[in-house]
């Protein structure tokens, strides 16, 4: 489904068309929302809205006369009666919107609203991401009951999580977007996945003997950094304990307990790890994937 969800608006911009029918007419600071636990300000542009339609030609008088206007939102979640955020107040909620809905007026015909989703809607991330921003915009009388509709068309606004980029090499925890920071527990294991299907060596395509070189940055209880190898690169096809473990489909993993593996003194943290992926029987530079991968622990 959240495949889906990014496949699509992909084929419509390749077509030259818009998914959705108010394109254009919002925005976001940040340009794309990824992270929906942060600030983002969502702008509407009432002049950009199609006037042919009545209940938006409606609106745009409103704006014209210097009304004000309110946000109306459902989705991810819409706040029951007597909550502080719900929509609209009393026997008629569409001719008395809530004050703490109220947009900022820009006064060059846009308008504005900045929020934490996960904390408006008190829902969860992933919440968020399922069922992105669904909202209009309307005086603070939208008519109704018997009245001329006052109001936008429904307003989209898309949250995605961010697109890591595909490699050969990846772990679990995963990184951090952009980065190489782990946050991880002192009682946590670390998973190195290696996916051959992405290797570029030749030599090291299609080859399943595979093992890891690794090397940790730690401190111990005096906060003294040191640095040690669990074993020299032209010995770790003789541990056994540092095979890569073959999970099909061309991938491996190898997981470990940092702190015990290298047998750190107590009180130990380790900082960062870094490996080689290689295989068992290793020769020369052929029988070593490309690439030194390091990771950064943010421990807790």
């Amino acid at each position: 489904m959240r495949y889906m969800k990014r496949l699509l608006p992909l084929i419509f911009v390749l077509l030259g068309t818009c998914l959705s029918p108010v394109c254009g007419q919002v925005s976001t600071l940040p340009s794309s929302v990824e992270d929906p636990t942060q600030p983002v300000t969502i702008t509407v542009n009432i002049a950009d809205m199609d006037g042919s339609i009545d209940h938006v030609a409606a609106l745009q008088a409103a704006v014209a006369s210097g009304e004000d206007l309110y946000v109306w939102t459902w989705k991810p979640a819409e706040h029951p009666d007597g909550h502080p955020n719900v929509n609209g107040l009393g026997a008629q909620p569409w001719k008395d919107s809530n004050p703490n809905l109220i947009m900022t007026n820009n006064f060059d015909g846009t308008f504005s609203w900045t929020i934490v989703p996960t904390d408006f809607y008190e829902v969860s991330a992933s919440d968020v991401f399922n069922e992105d921003i669904h909202f209009l915009v309307k005086p603070r009388d939208g008519g109704g009951y018997g009245d001329p509709d006052i109001k936008s068309e429904d307003l989209l606004v898309p949250v995605d999580p961010p697109t890591l980029p595909v490699t050969k090499v990846r772990s679990f925890p995963s990184i951090a977007t952009g980065d190489s920071l782990v946050r991880i527990g002192s009682d946590d294991v670390f998973t190195l996945i290696y996916d051959n299907n992405y290797e570029e060596k030749p030599s090291m395509q299609g080859v399943n003997d595979l093992c890891v070189y690794v090397v940790a940055t730690w401190t111990d209880y005096l906060g003294t950094q040191n640095t040690t190898e669990y074993a020299p690169i032209t010995q770790v096809g003789s541990q056994s304990e540092l095979a890569m473990r073959d999970i099909g489909q061309g991938l491996f993993q190898f997981s470990f307990w940092p702190t015990r593996f290298f047998n750190l003194p107590e009180e130990s943290v380790v900082r960062q790890l870094e490996f080689r992926v290689l295989r068992q029987n290793v020769i020369n530079s052929d029988d070593v994937s490309d690439g030194t991968f390091i990771y950064r622990f943010s421990c807790f």
